[in-house]
């Protein structure tokens, strides 16, 4: 037997049957592949901006974390004191060690919108000197509720005594 299919294969029509299928390959893949690479790089350029604006903002969290945690740490001893109750009996006998006469007495509410505020008190009392006052006010600061003394501040020397009246706020979280 002899196979003589070799023989009969024309070169051209081979040759041109190669060629329609490259540009047919060639087509496809200007047609499918290439737009999808333009797509791509689109994609991963936004990809990248969104990637530096998300460490940006990430740097920023940090930063702000990290203050807002110093801020809490240094003021730790504050924001406890906004949880506690006010205790009139316990204010009164806070402010006895600097005056010989403590009164308190429940002013109105002024401003009902306000976030932190608890209440509003007038204080009289009486001192041997000026400096118990200003010894009670430094001490203030380790009273177990956070408390604002306002403006004025009356003084009236009566005998050996100095009769104060003033306002204060204690406040505290609603």
């Amino acid at each position: 037997m002899n196979d003589r299919s070799i023989e009969d294969i024309d070169i051209v029509k081979l040759l041109i049957y190669i060629v329609i299928f490259l540009v047919i390959c060639a087509v496809m893949i200007f047609s499918f592949i290439v737009p999808n690479i333009k797509e791509y790089r689109q994609i991963e350029a936004t990809y990248a901006s969104s990637q530096h604006a998300l460490l940006k903002i990430q740097k920023n969290f940090e930063n702000t974390l990290s203050e807002l945690n110093n801020i809490e740490k240094t003021n730790e001893f504050t924001l406890k004191s906004l949880n506690n109750k006010f205790n009139e009996i316990s204010f009164i006998a806070f402010a006895s060690k600097y005056f010989d006469n403590v009164n308190l007495n429940e002013l109105p509410k002024t401003d009902e919108n306000d976030e932190f505020y608890r209440y509003e008190l007038n204080v009289t009392s009486a001192m041997n000197t000026p400096s118990k006052f200003y010894n009670f006010l430094d001490d203030l600061k380790t009273y177990d509720n956070v408390v604002k003394v306002d403006f004025p501040i009356n003084m009236k020397s009566q005998g050996n005594l100095i009769n104060t009246t003033f306002n204060i706020r204690i406040y505290g979280v609603k």
